[in-house]
């Protein structure tokens, strides 16, 4: 039998030489890291003709847990410094960050633009509240049955836009209940008021 000598990183990994578990130590020490971003959305064009900057931001989280963990990727929109709007939906990157604001007020309501309709609510002036949010998702419903733009090849309706308030008069999640499953991907977001 042979007596040995090891070191013992913070994890309970174990060396042979000090030096090689305090360079994995070090190396250990820097994680989580976390590389932040944010992008500017494109200006949008007024009713006068004008190109006015977006109070839209896109903010990207890159976070690496360990030096072998694959990079996790996540992002939100903030409106007017005041709201905060998630979605993984590609919906929400084109109606947000296009600058396709106000572009198209007969769209507008569409279910799939949404989270660019309460964009346009709060850089209006508007506070959005639970009274607020219910009255624009009946308004969408309602448009959807009287206009020929919310239906499906065979004629039938696809909206059945929801929300469920998370936090009175703070938070609310959105979704459009007939397209949890199918080949388009489901149109689901949250607004939080920061």
């Amino acid at each position: 039998m042979e007596k040995v000598t090891a070191y013992k990183a913070f994890n309970g990994r174990l060396f042979e030489s000090e030096e090689k578990c305090l360079a994995y130590e070090k190396k250990y020490s820097q994680y989580p890291k976390i590389k932040e971003k944010v992008v500017q959305a494109k200006p949008y064009l007024t009713d006068k003709c004008v190109f006015v900057e977006s109070p839209i931001t896109k903010h990207i989280t890159e976070t690496w847990e360990t030096p072998s963990a694959q990079k996790k990727v996540d992002y939100y929109y903030i409106v007017c410094n005041k709201y905060k709007f998630m979605s993984n939906s590609p919906f929400m990157e084109q109606n947000l960050m296009s600058g396709c604001l106000f572009s198209n007020p007969k769209h507008s309501n569409y279910w799939g633009n949404m989270g660019r309709h309460f964009a346009e609510i709060i850089i209006r002036g508007e506070e959005l509240t639970d009274e607020v949010v219910n009255r624009e998702v009946e308004l969408v419903n309602n448009a959807q049955h009287i206009s020929t733009f919310g239906k499906n090849a065979a004629g039938i309706y696809v909206t059945d836009f929801v929300v469920e308030v998370i936090e009175k008069d703070k938070s609310w999640r959105f979704e459009n209940i007939r397209w949890r499953e199918g080949a388009i991907a489901p149109y689901i977001f949250t607004i939080e008021k920061l």
